[in-house]
């Protein structure tokens, strides 16, 4: 068979198994879990009652973890790892932990080489927006710094103004006294 066809057959042979008792309250999710009730009509595969997961119900091997458009699926880290992708054969996603700034220079690397990116869906739309947000945020930034630099110089100025060389020498002087007179 060819991966078409195999394709064709894992679309048809995709069911939806549903939770035991999922319709009587919202607190329960739909999502699949095993029937493990005593009188459970599920569990004994009753008649009329929703099916439940069995073996050999899976996609083919051969298309198993492919996307649709019969191309394997490939997460992305970095810039390196985009370099081994084949475009013809494969499509990327980029993994949640990617930065903006590396996130930027991976979708500029795959637009160059024409890699779908699926969790992407306009990729220069995305580069542009990602690169106008973290050029803000470094023209915020900025203004700030000045303004912290400035305050410190303005207190250490003052503090060493204060001190005299008499004052610093009665300090000692008087340290020297706690040491002394200290209890054990």
């Amino acid at each position: 068979m060819s991966l078409k066809e195999l394709m064709q057959l894992k679309r048809s042979r995709r069911k939806r198994y549903l939770r035991i008792n999922y319709y009587k309250s919202k607190s329960i999710d739909s999502r699949w879990r095993r029937a493990k009730g005593l009188h459970s009509k599920i569990r004994e595969n009753r008649k009329g009652w929703p099916a439940k997961v069995k073996i050999g119900a899976g996609s083919p091997k051969e298309v198993k973890h492919m996307h649709y458009s019969c191309r394997n699926i490939v997460r992305i880290e970095n810039i390196g790892q985009l370099e081994h992708v084949a475009p013809e054969k494969e499509i990327v996603i980029i993994s949640k932990s990617v930065g903006k700034r590396n996130r930027v220079k991976i979708l500029e690397k795959a637009i160059e080489r024409k890699i779908r990116i699926l969790n992407v869906n306009n990729p220069e739309l995305a580069k542009k927006k990602l690169e106008d947000e973290f050029s803000s945020r470094i023209k915020k930034k900025e203004p700030k710094e000045t303004k912290k630099e400035k305050k410190p110089e303005a207190k250490k100025t003052v503090k060493a103004e204060e001190k005299s060389p008499e004052d610093k020498k009665k300090e000692e002087k008087e340290e020297k006294d706690k040491i002394l007179t200290k209890k054990v």
